[in-house]
């Protein structure tokens, strides 16, 4: 990533204001924290927040606080991990997220919706009104857990919703759901988890991780668990005001 510094076991870099950092190994050292802290201060940086994705093929951010014994998600890091140094630095949690882990389950079938295999930078784009440019980076970035059989486009008069999901073997794991703003009562995603499901199903892939829920959304967290998820592993996130 562009402007980042490495400094033990993480990778910190700024945006605005803002100090940010990911680790590399899960359970950040003090003495690592103590030297980010110290640059982020020295680059004038207000606050500091992480750890967050230091690359897009990163599962997500924070650090697994509790795990049920199962490997987290697809490109995961094992947990749980060790926040103390964190802690000992002044960092306070700021938020926590869930994984989880599905069945295939049965899922209505929709009409008024195509649905296309595969996904483009530009439909994702316009989908979550993201920049196209950055969008095709992130995708670039993708390539190596990035199957067209596992990502889908949902047409009406242009794209509705996308899915996009990573794999390696027979772990499959939803990075991105996402409909356009007037098609978030189910019409796009529907359909959308229907096509992931019956493509895992063609190819003997027995469950699907998703992507992470945060602890503040409830809507996500209540059709996750409609579905059938069971929650796996918990990721919590810390904030820190530089003075």
């Amino acid at each position: 990533m562009k402007n980042t510094k490495k400094i033990g076991g993480l990778r910190v870099w700024r945006r605005g204001d803002t100090g940010l950092f990911a680790c590399a190994g899960g359970s950040p050292a003090p003495e690592d924290v103590r030297a980010a802290v110290s640059y982020w201060k020295g680059a004038g940086c207000r606050r500091a927040f992480g750890p967050v994705c230091a690359r897009a093929a990163d599962v997500g951010g924070g650090i697994c606080v509790w795990r049920n014994g199962e490997e987290p998600e697809l490109l995961g890091a094992r947990g749980p991990g060790d926040d103390s140094a964190l802690l000992e630095a002044g960092f306070a949690p700021a938020g926590e997220e869930y994984a989880f882990r599905f069945p295939l389950p049965d899922m209505p079938k929709r009409a008024g919706m195509e649905v296309r295999r595969g996904v483009t930078a530009r439909d994702c784009a316009k989908v979550m009104g993201a920049d196209v440019r950055q969008t095709r980076r992130a995708l670039l970035a993708l390539m190596p857990w990035l199957r067209g059989k596992y990502c889908f486009t949902a047409r009406k008069d242009g794209p509705k919703g996308v899915l996009i999901a990573l794999s390696r073997g027979k772990r499959l794991r939803i990075l991105t759901l996402w409909a356009a703003e007037d098609f978030r009562n189910g019409a796009a995603c529907v359909p959308l988890l229907r096509a992931l499901i019956e493509a895992a199903r063609a190819n003997g892939i027995p469950y699907i991780d998703a992507a992470r829920v945060p602890a503040d959304n409830p809507h996500s967290l209540r059709l996750a668990r409609a579905l059938g998820g069971r929650e796996i592993a918990r990721y919590r996130l810390y904030s820190l005001e530089l003075k």
